[in-house]
C-alpha cells in the first residue's frame, strides 16, 4: 500500500510505501492484518494506492481488501474525530424528524446551517431530533462524545 499528496496513477511507484505484501503461500489464500499510523506533513488531500505486481506465476495478480478503517486522530485541533459510520442518520432528505442510531455514549448534539451558525442543540442520547422547524436547506449535525467528535450533513425539505 502507497501514499501520497497526488491521484495519479503511478502513486505506487511515486508515493510512499507504507505497507509490504505479508506473504502468499501457492495455492493457499491467507489473509494478513495490518496497521500503519501515517502522521501528514501538511494538510491537505492524501491518496492510498494498493499494488498488486506480477510475480511471473501463471496465477494472474489480484489483490484482495477487505474492512479498511481509517481513524483520524487529531485534526490539529486537539478534538479526536471520530469515525463518521458510528453514527448513522436518515431519512436524508428530512422533513420533520431525524432519526439517529449509535453505539456511542453521546453527551449532545449540535446543529449549524451552512453559514457555521448553531441553530439547535438536542439531549445526548436522542434517538431522534425534530427538525421541522427548521428553514428547508442544508445542515450540519456534530456528535459529541466523551472520545471526540463526529460532523455529517443532512438536508432538510
Amino acid at each position: 500500500m502507497y501514499i501520497g499528496e497526488e491521484a495519479t496513477p503511478d502513486i505506487a511507484t511515486t508515493g510512499t510505501l507504507i505497507f509490504e505484501q505479508v506473504g502468499h503461500l501457492e495455492g493457499i489464500e491467507t489473509w494478513a492484518s495490518a496497521t500503519y499510523q501515517f502522521t501528514p506533513s501538511a494538510s491537505g488531500y492524501f491518496y492510498l494506492a494498493f499494488n498488486a505486481p506480477t510475480t511471473g506465476r501463471n496465477t494472474g495478480n489480484r489483490i484482495m481488501i477487505d474492512d479498511i478503517s481509517i481513524n483520524v486522530a487529531d485534526d490539529g485541533t486537539g478534538i479526536q474525530v471520530l469515525d463518521p459510520t458510528a453514527f448513522v442518520i436518515y431519512p436524508n432528505p428530512v422533513d420533520d424528524i431525524l432519526r439517529i442510531e449509535t453505539t456511542e455514549t453521546v453527551k449532545h448534539i449540535d446543529i449549524f446551517n451552512v453559514q457555521g451558525t448553531l441553530v439547535m442543540t438536542a439531549n445526548g442520547n436522542a434517538t431522534a431530533v425534530n427538525v421541522s422547524n427548521l428553514p428547508v436547506g442544508t445542515y450540519m449535525i456534530r456528535f459529541v462524545t466523551e472520545m471526540g467528535v463526529s460532523v455529517q450533513r443532512f438536508v432538510k425539505r
